[in-house]
């Protein structure tokens, strides 16, 4: 864990930042992965010109695949930020409380979880900060 940096920013897609893990779902992870697909796509008319763009610039490099649907992938206490924006959203109300459970675990004490979600009605942004434990 000593090379992973200790900022988790879940949900990226194409807008990865430098010095946080970048995750997300996105098959453009795989894409990014084999060489020539993403011109393979963009010539045959499936992918858009900025996308492929984004595949020539290399930005699907950056990011690391995590799907929010298993436990994370990370040990106890590994990150002092964890940020996701416009994800929370997508995930089923059944799947919520785990996920979130989850995120306490990865967050180190006195650390920050930050997320913004955008319901049919309004916009919200939280930031939570985990307590530090008494010791």
């Amino acid at each position: 864990m000593s090379n992973i940096p200790r900022k988790l920013h879940i949900g990226c897609f194409d807008r990865p930042v430098d010095g946080w893990l970048n995750t997300d779902i996105t098959p453009h992870l795989f894409i990014a992965r084999v060489p020539f697909l993403a011109f393979l796509l963009y010539r045959l008319g499936k992918m858009s010109r900025q996308r492929f763009e984004q595949h020539q610039a290399g930005i699907f490099k950056k990011v690391s695949y995590l799907n929010l649907g298993k436990p994370l992938p990370f040990p106890d206490e590994s990150f002092d930020f964890v940020f996701s924006s416009h994800v929370f959203e997508h995930i089923s109300r059944t799947r919520m409380p785990a996920l979130l459970g989850e995120i306490s675990r990865i967050l180190a004490p006195g650390g920050w979880f930050a997320f913004r979600f955008q319901t049919s009605h309004f916009l919200c942004a939280i930031i939570i900060p985990r307590k530090r434990t008494n010791s």
